[in-house]
């Protein structure tokens, strides 16, 4: 993620106008398009909604907001390190993750390993789980957030757990569902059946990262067992899956910590759900990335 798209998303944003944020940038119209357009096509989703009078933030758009924030304010930190006091020239703290959903948990973590006297500039990177681990592995990447999938053939190579993870189903609030209403250990919302959810809807899949070939392992170990390749529809990112689901185009399968209030959605805990574990990909022996699992885990246990 260039820190200049995230600039320009920053000022459209403020201004909700693309000749006012080229003017406040000092840059062209056409680039505030063109990256803007970037940032998009690298996370996989639309961050403005836009008409021939109006520009709005999305809902990936407000997703990503306070995030894009942290990462500009970190930035601003890096540029502000004497050049006499790095050590490490040019070293770049780079956090890998599969969907803008995962955003919101990266920024704590990541303010409190990006300290002016470590040297480090951060960067955040849309990655398929797979290619992500594989930076990891050869150094390319510090940490590499995912679900707990791929098996750790090199002795190096560490899975930190952060929390528990299972599906929910997304609907839209005009879709008839049975459903009755449970308390579970996380939520208190309504529960549907299995059978329900997987036979009578199509089924709203996420792949995983960009351009990633569909596949019945969406998420990992978190599979339906009914679900039906040749019926289900895959999209790239947790924002499309809610607004096809808005659409009434089908039902989304999410794990639950991408559950955010979305207007015209309802969410569900699926009974019998299967279940795994989010958490973070690292090399056993980078001192950073071990401090950023540290703050990672203390975040989420708070």
């Amino acid at each position: 993620m260039d820190d200049s798209h995230v600039a320009c998303f920053l000022e459209l944003a403020a201004h909700l106008n693309f000749a006012h944020a080229a003017h406040a940038l000092g840059i062209t119209q056409p680039t505030v398009s063109k990256r803007i357009k970037s940032l998009e096509s690298e996370l996989g989703s639309p961050l403005f909604d836009r008409t021939t009078r109006s520009v709005s933030l999305s809902p990936a758009g407000r997703a990503l907001l306070p995030i894009a924030r942290e990462i500009s304010h970190l930035v601003r930190d890096a540029h502000n390190i004497p050049a006499d006091n790095r050590d490490e020239r040019g070293r770049t703290f780079t956090v890998g993750y599969t969907d803008p959903f995962e955003l919101p948990q990266l920024a704590a973590p990541l303010r409190q390993v990006i300290d002016p006297d470590d040297a480090h500039c951060a960067r955040v990177r849309h990655m398929t789980l797979d290619a992500g681990i594989n930076a990891v592995r050869t150094g390319r990447a510090a940490v590499m957030m995912g679900i707990d999938t791929v098996s750790l053939r090199d002795d190096e190579m560490r899975f930190a757990g952060l929390a528990p993870v299972s599906l929910i189903c997304v609907a839209s609030t005009s879709l008839d569902l049975q459903m009755e209403i449970k308390t579970t250990g996380r939520f208190s919302m309504a529960r549907i059946p299995l059978n329900e959810f997987s036979r009578k809807h199509r089924i709203i899949c996420v792949s995983d990262g960009p351009d990633k070939v569909p596949s019945p392992r969406m998420y990992g170990d978190l599979i339906i067992p009914s679900l039906s390749m040749s019926s289900a529809i895959f999209c790239n990112s947790v924002a499309e899956a809610y607004a096809l689901a808005r659409a009434h185009v089908g039902v989304a399968a999410v794990p639950d910590f991408a559950m955010l209030p979305e207007p015209g959605l309802r969410f569900f805990d699926i009974e019998e759900s299967p279940a795994s574990v989010y958490g973070a990909y690292y090399r056993s022996h980078d001192i950073h990335a071990r401090k950023y699992v540290e703050f990672a885990q203390a975040a989420y246990a708070s």
